[in-house]
């Protein structure tokens, strides 16, 4: 509802490290199926395991509404990855978003059988992490760098 997303918006300027009792959804075994990666995520001191804070929220908000708006001006090459199942992030957002992108210089890479975190491998055979590492410097050595 707009009443409630404007009174967050207020909030997250005031408190932006306050957490969020609910999200939506989880960046975990939803989106990842490699347990050992899972398990490490939990032990890794580093990460961040809380609900989304307000801050963070407000931002992801802002760039979601300003992207759709503006991915017409971004008229220089672009190099996009989306996994076909992810849930984070629509594929059809990116699709969208790609086409209006006024530049002829861009691709779109389409995992069938990914989802969001397109670098964390689902298994030892899987080499989708590899294939973007390699495919990124090909393409960027590919391109035309004009003074």
């Amino acid at each position: 509802s707009p009443i409630v997303t404007n009174i967050l918006l207020v909030l997250s300027k005031i408190i932006p490290t306050a957490k969020l009792a609910f999200t939506t959804k989880k960046m975990g075994s939803e989106t990842v199926i490699n347990n050992d990666f899972l398990d490490a995520k939990e032990k890794c001191v580093y990460g961040y395991k809380g609900a989304h804070r307000l801050g963070t929220v407000r931002e992801l908000l802002k760039i979601s509404l300003w992207l759709p708006l503006n991915v017409k001006t971004m008229n220089y090459p672009c190099l996009f990855f989306h996994g076909l199942h992810d849930k984070i992030t629509t594929p059809s957002g990116s699709i969208e978003s790609f086409k209006k992108i006024p530049n002829e210089n861009k691709e779109l890479v389409i995992f069938p059988d990914s989802e969001h975190c397109l670098l964390v491998q689902d298994n030892s055979d899987d080499l989708t992490p590899n294939y973007i590492l390699v495919k990124s410097l090909d393409w960027l050595n590919s391109q035309k760098i004009e003074n």
